[in-house]
């Protein structure tokens, strides 16, 4: 609820949606964006606008978001690559948190304007433990990101590799509309 008392409806589970069948979506494209080269406000305003510029043709639910790579494929990414962890943690360090600023900065300034935005915020593992404890590191670090995947490896090597040991944030508001 806002201050003056307006309610806003985020997620509609009692919505129902079609069944996602991935041959029948439109192939993602991969501009992600590099938020280390974007430094200026107005790029990475437009890599968040950028889920805009295509139409699907349907909406998708929060969790067919979630689970299919294919479905959260088609919101851009955009890569937080200053952001990167230490083996085995979940923490920020100071320097990085003050990288996450103008993210931060921008994303709070889309919810002002549409308090319905929607994001999502993924935390990646490298290649190095067992899926299990790896899973709940990613979230870890997503939290982390939010607060202030071993499967999609960004350097595709089975051994410690700290680019892969990020996060990533979508705008995802036009799926799930």
């Amino acid at each position: 609820m806002r201050p003056d008392g307006r309610e806003y409806l985020l997620i509609d589970d009692t919505r129902t949606f079609e069944p996602v069948n991935v041959r029948n979506l439109p192939r993602p494209r991969h501009d992600d964006f590099d938020y280390r080269a974007t430094t200026d406000r107005e790029s990475l305003r437009q890599a968040l606008l950028a889920a805009d510029q295509r139409d699907v043709g349907r909406s998708f639910s929060l969790r067919q978001v979630r689970e299919y790579v294919e479905v959260r494929e088609l919101a851009p990414e955009i890569n937080l690559e200053a952001i990167t962890f230490a083996t085995n943690s979940a923490a920020l360090q100071p320097s990085q948190a003050e990288e996450l600023r103008q993210m931060g900065l921008l994303m709070r300034e889309f919810i002002a304007d549409d308090p319905t935005e929607l994001f999502l915020i993924e935390g990646h593992t490298d290649a190095v433990g067992d899926a299990g404890h790896n899973l709940l590191l990613s979230d870890r670090r997503a939290e982390s990101v939010a607060l202030y995947g071993e499967s999609f490896l960004k350097i595709p090597v089975q051994y410690a590799e700290r680019l892969n040991r990020r996060v990533a944030v979508r705008r995802i508001t036009s799926l799930v509309r």
